[in-house]
């Protein structure tokens, strides 16, 4: 089982309908997707869910917020895999009969929960503060090392929030791969280099946690979360062909030391992809879409399962 953080600092990126749409893609493909809604705004889940369906399926105890109680207040157990569940309305768009695409949903307390993790990881001595941070920054990664979790799912996608807090340093510890969507302008360099950035500064204090583990405490696996590559979406495009005016801002990023690319290119389509959480059924596995849309939706999950070593599982 894989498991990609997709991720970006700067927001309005197409972080999350880049994550449905991928996610869709390879359940239609025969992989079993589980998809994690980790930014308390919930776009991710309110791409599959209304805000009265999640109000009265999942607010209750069906959303990622019960598993951060449980994790914190040591009482109520309960196992990620628990709280996944297939949304509705795109289980019949799924044609593949192996596919599977479930999502574990998001709630806005997360804002709260980050809160509340932050405050746990302060004060007392070195020894207390390493072992508070190492026990926070490990909660997912080891969770999601869970057997029931790892025979029932082929791939998790993380739709991270666009910042560098907790949560999401949680979510990159537990990830093998970082998928970085990105429009094409110069504040998304910015937001690629200062991602990339801290994504070093974090495995570089585990790894010095790591050379100072305490007598008796336990072994933590190393981490090597490597960037899959950077995904240009919401480009304008004339005739399949990025416009002029956004080309030099294509190979800004491209100059970026060692950040692969993408070769596939999401074209900018407010009315479509704006359109399709109304449904609860991403465009890459929606009737009807526009051939030059659908292929290159097909494209990036051809990409993707070659770059993430996911190619052979459907």
């Amino acid at each position: 089982m894989k498991v990609v953080s997709v991720i970006n600092i700067k927001g309005g990126v197409g972080k999350t309908t880049l994550t449905a749409n991928l996610g869709a893609e390879l359940a239609s493909r025969g992989m079993r997707v589980l998809l994690i809604d980790l930014d308390p705004q919930a776009s991710l889940t309110f791409s599959f869910y209304t805000i009265d369906d999640w109000d009265a399926l999942l607010a209750p105890n069906l959303t990622i917020q019960r598993w951060f109680d449980a994790q914190n207040n040591g009482h109520d157990p309960v196992r990620l895999s628990e709280l996944a569940r297939a949304p509705a309305g795109v289980e019949g768009s799924i044609k593949h009969p192996n596919g599977r695409l479930d999502l574990v949903a998001s709630h806005l307390g997360l804002i709260n929960i980050d809160t509340r993790l932050a405050s746990s990881m302060s004060g007392g001595t070195f020894d207390q503060v390493r072992a508070n941070v190492m026990k926070t920054y490990r909660m997912l990664a080891d969770e999601l090392r869970d057997r029931t979790l790892r025979r029932k799912y082929d791939v998790v996608l993380i739709d991270c929030a666009p910042n560098f807090n907790v949560l999401n340093k949680a979510a990159l510890v537990a990830s093998d791969w970082v998928l970085i969507p990105a429009k094409a302008d110069h504040l998304s360099t910015l937001g690629i280099e200062y991602l990339i950035k801290h994504l070093k500064d974090l495995t570089s204090d585990y790894k010095q946690f790591l050379r100072v583990r305490s007598p008796g405490e336990p072994q933590y696996p190393r981490i090597s979360p490597e960037i899959l590559g950077v995904v240009f979406s919401m480009v304008p495009k004339r005739l399949d062909l990025p416009i002029q005016a956004v080309r030099p801002f294509l190979e800004e990023i491209k100059q970026l030391q060692g950040v692969p690319v993408f070769e596939t290119i999401i074209r900018q389509s407010t009315a479509l992809f704006a359109a399709a959480p109304r449904d609860g059924v991403p465009v890459s596995v929606a009737t009807s879409v526009p051939a030059d849309v659908a292929k290159e939706l097909d494209d990036l999950a051809e990409e993707f399962t070659n770059n993430a070593g996911l190619k052979g599982i459907e």
